[in-house]
């Protein structure tokens, strides 16, 4: 029997114990940012209240959920999360271009051929801290939604994406109430919330737990949409994933900011 790559990607992974989501790495950084009087942590670094155990065995516990959500994923990531951020769109050059914080990044020994994201917003206060929460939705769905709002939408000089642009816009409405209920338990996180369920699909395509096929029967099903247009809307989530996965390099420290 012949394996596909994603079977292949699987068996060698279950092999080496190994999953897409390799560790979130907490960054104890003791100064806050300069031009901050008060900081508070990124989105990442808190944990739940209802987890057990000393700090490093919360962490842990947080860590392993996260990588029961991401295990289909493609590729190594690796998240770094900081004690001290600043508020709303903080950008942490300072801290990320700092020797202690270079020092502490060469002592992680990450492997080659990973992929590094660094956490640069703070967390908003009320927000959920469980790991579907913090990690797939927020720095993973919602830094997708970013990366297409700041570098997708409108921008039609790239070929491409003002066919995915016309794809997504006109779908939004129904990617909220229709595509969403495709999704896998998991990834159904925003369920009070149906106007903040894009993250939760992205996360999910991200994730390799999107059924598009399932999807596309829940639309057929109820007979009132042009088929053709479903899917195009479909593909391009796809699309916009994999633009966000390839802006993202190897082996350097990416700053993202999910809101």
């Amino acid at each position: 029997m012949k394996l596909t790559k994603a079977q292949l990607r699987k068996l060698v992974r279950a092999n080496l114990l190994e999953t897409p989501l390799m560790d979130i790495y907490p960054y104890k950084n003791r100064r806050a940012p300069n031009q901050f009087i008060s900081t508070v942590p990124s989105v990442g670094y808190r944990l739940p209240s209802a987890l057990k155990g000393t700090t490093r065995e919360k962490r842990n516990q947080f860590t392993t959920a996260a990588k029961v959500l991401l295990a289909d994923s493609e590729d190594s990531w690796y998240i770094i999360v900081f004690k001290n951020i600043g508020y709303n769109n903080y950008h942490p050059t300072e801290i990320v271009e700092s020797p202690e914080f270079l020092q502490w990044m060469n002592s992680l020994n990450i492997p080659k051929g990973s992929k590094i994201l660094v956490v640069g917003q703070g967390r908003i206060k009320g927000d959920y801290l469980a790991p579907e929460w913090q990690i797939a939705h927020d720095i993973i769905g919602h830094t997708i939604l970013q990366h297409y709002r700041e570098n997708m939408k409108g921008n039609f000089e790239i070929e491409g994406y003002e066919e995915i642009f016309n794809s997504f816009e006109n779908s939004e409405e129904e990617h909220l109430n229709i595509t969403w209920m495709s999704l896998p338990s998991e990834f159904k996180i925003s369920k009070r919330n149906p106007n903040d369920r894009l993250p939760d699909i992205l996360a999910a395509v991200f994730a390799n737990k999107f059924n598009k096929q399932k999807a596309v029967e829940l639309y057929r099903n109820l007979n009132i949409f042009n088929m053709e247009d479903v899917n195009n809307s479909l593909d391009a989530l796809y699309k916009i994933v994999e633009s966000w996965k390839m802006s993202i390099p190897y082996d350097t420290p990416t700053i993202v900011n999910p809101f």
